[in-house]
């Protein structure tokens, strides 16, 4: 097997702690060409395997259908539970070849002040396709109380290396129906 796109990782037999399991990292090339081809669309991976005795791996193949989606784009940010009383979580999906150079979800009040910023510091690196946010933001403000039972608006910043915002990416089970405009509405009951 030799590919620029693909890469054989041997499974390690003097680790006992891990499953006997070989790992191969396939990474195309979806990105727009020059002369205006676009590779976007809906694909299929399907995997065959055979050892070096011709055996099968499996009676099935291995298929993994996916999406190729070359804009920078963000689908609209929810967090997950909503209503909450201790914690929640970001929810979004994130397209493009590129990871955003600044990125941020700003908590507002029903009168838009900013009560709670959250820094791409603290969201911790993104990566593209959909993601639920490792971080878990608590209920709190910028100094750390806690924020009374209420309805809040919150926004999502997204920003590429040209400081230009990522466009509004949806889809057709999309949640924009929960938004309005760019801003997103969560509950503290606590």
């Amino acid at each position: 097997m030799t590919s620029a796109d693909m890469k054989f990782i041997p499974a390690d037999p003097s680790n006992l702690n891990k499953k006997n399991e070989a790992v191969i990292e396939y990474k195309p090339d979806f990105q727009t060409f020059p002369d205006g081809y676009n590779q976007d669309g809906d694909y299929t991976l399907r995997i065959t395997a055979r050892d070096k005795a011709g055996n099968e791996s499996g009676k099935y193949d291995y298929e993994k259908q996916f999406r190729i989606i070359n804009r920078k784009a963000v689908s609209d940010l929810f967090n997950y539970p909503n209503p909450f009383s201790r914690s929640t979580r970001f929810v979004f999906t994130l397209t493009g070849y590129e990871l955003p150079t600044y990125y941020s979800i700003r908590i507002m009040s029903v009168s838009g002040k900013i009560v709670r910023e959250i820094t791409q510091d603290e969201l911790g690196p993104l990566r593209i396709g959909k993601q639920i946010s490792k971080y878990v933001w608590d209920g709190t403000d910028q100094y750390g109380d806690q924020l009374a039972n209420g309805v809040y608006l919150y926004k999502f910043i997204v920003k590429d290396q040209d400081k230009k915002d990522y466009e509004k990416f949806v889809e057709s089970n999309s949640t924009s129906q929960y938004f309005d405009g760019q801003c997103g509405k969560l509950v503290i009951i606590r």
